[in-house]
């Protein structure tokens, strides 16, 4: 390498790695901006996954430049623009995803490119950027105890939580943990006192029950579980939670939702089972689960492996439907990460919904379109949407509403 004239993959090394000085980050970026570079942009965009980065120092205005940059990468030409929201094109997504991590959830907004267009869509856009953005869920629950008694939580340090006769239950930071209790012994001999610990929307916490299984709670769920385990490990679930069970061969897992039963050893495992979704989805990550449809004993269960996912249907008359999905993607809530894979516009925004705690109206229908990509939960509501707007999604926020524009 002549030494005088960097290449731009050493310098993408370097900006990535940390090491780039502020003179190596302009010239990078001034590369960015020559159409000639694209094809190595493509391949750094197909080596890069978002949740591998920390974020960047970015050169003031130079973040405009690098987007506009991904996407022309993606977009030889004006008419294969709006190839960018087909699954097929989910790196463009990465892409932007990627840039957002970098970025920060604090300036995006302040630094998206214009795209030479003057229509209502960007107009709309615009105007958001006067308002205050909403911003994304946090980790926030309220704990129902079993005197009816209500404690709001969050994940300022550390707390102590009253149980009432004596007990306590620890919370540290964004985790309420019930180990204590079950070390303690002191309720062994008590009849099952029951708690529920739900997240509004716009929420998420975790728990650690008292035989040390752990519950990540995404927004608007809940679960009902007894201070300490007896003879039975059973809970109760709404929304979506994962669980990693603490393996106890003499004492199954009992999950159990309003469609579904699920019986566990010692496992990961997903479970979405909101009540707006069409289906219960039961997702097994690691170790073996049997499903049931369901609250009792039936004729229709299914046994499911890594990597399988059963979706659970309302009513009686149809069977559990089982099939290979992509883990990664039905779990990325738990890490940070908003996950789509071929999904409708409508499952798309249900999860936006629950997570910035707004409502999506569609004045003129649901647009068909599927989509795929990845970005990070912690990017506010007017970034979530400007990032859409790279799949030609045109939305505008009034109030605590989204409005779909077809």
């Amino acid at each position: 390498m002549d030494q005088q004239t960097p290449s731009i993959e050493w310098l993408l090394s370097r900006f990535f790695s940390g090491e780039a000085t502020a003179a190596e980050k302009a010239l990078l970026f001034e590369y960015l901006k020559d159409p000639v570079h694209d094809a190595t942009l493509k391949q750094w965009i197909n080596s890069i996954e978002p949740a591998s980065l920390n974020a960047k120092s970015f050169p003031e205005g130079t973040a405009k430049g690098m987007l506009e940059a991904i996407f022309r990468a993606g977009t030889p030409n004006a008419e294969s623009y709006t190839v960018i929201r087909k699954p097929g094109s989910r790196r463009y997504w990465y892409a932007a995803a990627i840039l957002l991590v970098l970025l920060g959830a604090g300036t995006w907004f302040l630094l998206l490119p214009g795209k030479g267009k003057t229509n209502s869509g960007d107009n709309a856009a615009t105007g958001r950027l006067a308002l205050q953005p909403i911003q994304p869920g946090s980790n926030k629950a309220v704990l129902i105890l079993g005197d009816g008694r209500e404690v709001k939580l969050d994940d300022k340090g550390d707390q102590l939580v009253d149980a009432g006769s004596g007990d306590s239950i620890t919370r540290s930071n964004a985790m309420l943990d019930y180990t204590d209790l079950h070390r303690s012994g002191k309720n062994e001999e008590r009849l099952p006192e029951f708690h529920t610990l739900s997240t509004p929307k716009g929420g998420q916490f975790q728990l650690t029950l008292s035989d040390g299984s752990r519950v990540w709670l995404n927004a608007a769920s809940a679960i009902r579980f007894p201070a300490t385990f007896g003879a039975e490990r059973e809970i109760e679930v709404k929304g979506e939670v994962y669980v990693e069970v603490k393996q106890d061969p003499n004492k199954p897992f009992i999950i159990r939702s309003t469609d579904a039963t699920v019986q566990v050893l010692g496992t990961s495992i997903n479970i979405n089972a909101y009540e707006n979704e069409d289906a219960v989805n039961v997702t097994l990550v690691n170790g073996s689960v049997r499903v049931l449809k369901g609250k009792t004993q039936t004729a229709n269960q299914v046994v499911l492996h890594p990597g399988q996912q059963a979706q659970l249907y309302p009513g009686n008359d149809k069977k559990i439907e089982v099939k290979q999905v992509d883990v990664q993607q039905q779990i990325a809530w738990k890490n940070g990460l908003f996950s789509f894979k071929s999904t409708d516009i409508a499952a798309l925004m249900r999860q936006m919904e629950r997570w910035y705690n707004v409502n999506v109206i569609y004045p003129k229908g649901i647009p068909a379109d599927r989509f795929s990509g990845t970005i990070p939960r912690s990017v506010n509501l007017n970034q979530f949407l400007d990032i859409l707007q790279y799949s030609d999604i045109k939305a505008t926020v009034d109030g605590k509403s989204v409005i779909i524009k077809p």
